[in-house]
C-alpha cells in the first residue's frame, strides 16, 4: 500500500487522511491529481511518481511515450532511486544516453552521469 504525503510551505509533512477536512484548493487539486496518477498505474517514490509501461518499445519510443505523458525517462541520481527501480524485476529504459558528440553518458535533462553507485561495466550501451 502506498501512502501519499503532502508538504506544507514550511516543509512540515502531514498525512492526507488528517487533512481531508481542512485542505486548501491547491492541496485539494494536488490530491485529486495524485489520485488520477495512481488510478492510471503510476507508482509513488518520494518525491516523484513513476509509470512502468507494460509494452516493449525502443528507448526513443519510450521517451516519446513519456513526453506525451508530460514526463520523461527516469533520471537516477541516488542509490535509493536506483534500488527502487530494480524492484520491478524487468528491463526498463532510463533517461541516460551516450552523447555522440562528447562521448559521455548524459541524462535527458543534460546533466552528466555520476558513477558513484553504478556497478563495474555499468551503465552499458544496451541495444534499443
Amino acid at each position: 500500500c502506498l501512502r501519499v504525503f503532502f508538504y506544507t510551505p514550511n516543509t512540515q509533512m502531514f498525512d492526507q487522511e488528517t487533512v481531508c477536512k481542512n485542505v486548501t484548493p491547491r492541496e485539494d487539486k494536488l490530491r485529486k491529481l495524485t489520485d488520477v496518477y495512481f488510478k492510471e498505474g503510476w507508482v509513488y517514490f518520494h518525491p516523484s511518481v513513476y509509470f512502468i509501461s507494460s509494452t516493449t518499445k525502443t528507448w526513443q519510443e519510450s521517451r516519446k511515450d513519456c513526453l506525451q505523458r508530460q514526463a520523461d525517462l527516469v533520471i537516477i541520481d541516488t542509490k535509493e532511486e536506483q534500488d527502487f527501480t530494480r524492484q520491478f524485476h524487468k528491463l526498463t529504459w532510463i533517461g541516460l544516453y551516450n552523447d555522440t558528440v562528447t562521448g559521455q553518458w548524459t541524462w535527458v535533462d543534460g546533466t552528466p552521469l555520476k558513477k558513484s553507485y553504478w556497478g563495474t561495466g555499468e551503465p552499458n550501451k544496451f541495444e534499443g
